[in-house]
């Protein structure tokens, strides 16, 4: 091969090298622009979530409370506040606000 022939095979060589560059750098900021929509997406998202399930989880006490009656909501205060409301162990504070499924039983047995 002549001098020649291996400036130009290089020559070649280069501007691929460029136009493969730039293609890169192309797809690379259009890759970067998609995740920063999909973050953006994904925290509405995850925002509207959050407040689907807080209403829920109000929808759901305030139909329990409903649903309970009276002496049943008073033991259902005193468990919320850490005390056992359970035949069991009636009247003492729960470990670090333990549940405790006896507890739960007697509050809602007919109920959940």
């Amino acid at each position: 091969m002549e001098m020649n022939d291996w400036y130009q095979t290089f020559e070649q060589l280069e501007q691929e090298m460029i136009q493969l560059t730039e293609q890169f750098v192309k797809v690379k900021e259009s890759t970067q622009q998609k995740i920063e929509n999909l973050e953006m997406e994904n925290q509405h998202l995850r925002e509207r979530l959050a407040d689907l399930e807080d209403l829920q989880e109000q929808e759901t006490e305030t139909a329990q409370t409903e649903v309970l009656s009276r002496s049943r909501r008073n033991l259902e205060k005193l468990y919320e506040e850490g005390y056992h409301v359970c035949q069991a162990n009636y009247g003492s504070r729960r470990d670090e606000d333990d549940s405790c499924l006896f507890c739960v039983d007697v509050i809602y047995n007919d109920h959940v």
